[in-house]
């Protein structure tokens, strides 16, 4: 599975797990159980790290989760999305960290070597 941010992939592995996404991106996938709380913009990063991890992954199965989301995809590694460049804090680190401790390794999108052919993700570097 592969983090990245809206601006960057644009492709049918597309999974928004952010509350809402933007009006211009062309793929409405999404899996809202990933999405963080209404306090997402109100409190500091610790704070947020501190609920996101409460209020939302402790309800959820990692397994349960990356078969949801393999399902969301089928032939084809999905690619988790929100907002946030990779050098910003963002949920889809926190996400990617979660499912990595649960042994289902998670990789940012510039952090691949692969192409996209080998990837089978269309658009992974448009």
């Amino acid at each position: 599975m592969l983090t990245s941010y809206y601006a960057r992939y644009q492709g049918p592995a597309a999974i928004s797990i952010s509350r809402v996404q933007p009006a211009w991106y062309p793929f409405s996938q999404s899996y809202k159980p990933l999405a963080p709380g209404p306090w997402f913009k109100s409190v500091a990063q610790t704070e947020y790290i501190r609920r996101y991890q409460r209020e939302i992954l402790n309800f959820l199965h990692p397994q349960k989760v990356w078969d949801g989301l393999h399902a969301l995809t089928p032939g084809t590694e999905p690619v988790l999305l929100c907002y946030e460049v990779p050098h910003k804090f963002c949920h889809r680190h926190l996400v990617a960290q979660w499912f990595t401790d649960a042994g289902f390794p998670v990789t940012e999108l510039g952090q691949v070597q692969e192409t996209s052919e080998q990837l089978a993700l269309p658009g992974l570097f448009s």
